[in-house]
């Protein structure tokens, strides 16, 4: 497990902790003053509505991380394709390869799709070049339908990172949140003080539930593992110096201490703020320096 997971992990460990704390504190100060017959149908409403939100948000996680990994698998493929062609065009096809992957780590998953304009300058240009002799043909259309895929993969997963829970839905799931605790503390006799440590433990429980729920919408669940560790294997397979923008790293999204066999990356600073890439430059330095 990386620092970076250890941190995400032990943040998510103090807010269950705390969260143990309040409504522990809560089962002394709420008196049990009505007895309202509704704890039995909002636990259920709020059950059922979390059991749904987490079975819809980890769907859409897997099926984005799933294509992204496809991507790579396709993104390698014309990188071997384009052996067959001459060093100059093997170069210029390697070169717009990085450069469409860099645009797509530069956008957050929200503006990946901004990315397509370096996959269509690349698609623009091997549909240009003249095949030489038989070996070059046969790897050229191919490397053409390989590059058509990945922009679909690109707009397919553009549109379902764009398929966030609404301000509504969250509203909804947090109101029955609310008054699924309210209505414990209401109906439940909280005399002894072990009843008072189970009720904080069952809703710290649903409040862990809440907090993945919320990282899984905002796809930073785990993003070390599922995004930045791939990726940069795939710098790697492509014989390129590992990318990372500088946000990345100063947001500790990254921690590049755990990737073994990396020396060195290139590190992308910006002048102005997003999603203004004028002036963008690129450093390399040792992992030892970070």
């Amino acid at each position: 497990m990386s620092k970076n997971d250890k941190v995400v992990r032990n943040s998510n460990y103090f807010m269950i902790f705390l969260a143990f704390i309040i409504f522990l504190l809560l089962s002394f100060l709420i008196s049990n003053v009505i007895v309202i017959q509704l704890l039995g149908t909002s636990t259920f409403i709020f059950g059922l509505y979390l059991v749904f939100t987490l079975d819809n948000r980890k769907k859409r996680f897997e099926t984005i991380r799933e294509k992204l990994r496809i991507q790579d698998s396709k993104i390698l493929r014309v990188y071997e394709l384009s052996k067959q062609f001459d060093d100059k065009t093997k170069t210029e096809i390697k070169r717009r390869l990085e450069d469409f992957l860099m645009a797509q780590l530069d956008y957050t998953l929200q503006d990946i799709e901004s990315s397509g304009t370096k996959l269509s300058e690349l698609l623009n240009y091997v549909r240009n070049i003249k095949p030489k002799n038989s070996k070059q043909k046969d790897s050229l259309y191919p490397m053409i339908d390989t590059l058509l895929e990945i922009r679909d993969i690109l707009k397919s997963v553009s549109h379902t990172v764009k398929m966030k829970m609404s301000s509504y839905e969250w509203f909804a799931f947090l109101l029955l949140f609310g008054i699924t605790i309210f209505l414990v503390y209401q109906e439940t006799n909280l005399v002894s003080i072990y009843s008072k440590i189970i009720i904080s433990l069952l809703l710290s429980c649903f409040t862990f539930f809440v907090l993945i729920i919320r990282q899984l919408d905002t796809l930073n669940w785990q993003e070390q593992k599922w995004i930045w560790e791939p990726l940069i294997t795939l710098f790697k397979e492509l014989d390129l110096t590992p990318y990372i923008p500088e946000a990345v790293l100063s947001q500790r999204r990254l921690n590049l201490k755990d990737i073994k066999n990396l020396d060195s990356i290139r590190v992308g600073r910006f002048k102005h703020p997003y999603p203004d890439f004028s002036e963008k430059t690129i450093e390399t330095i040792g992992i030892q320096k970070i």
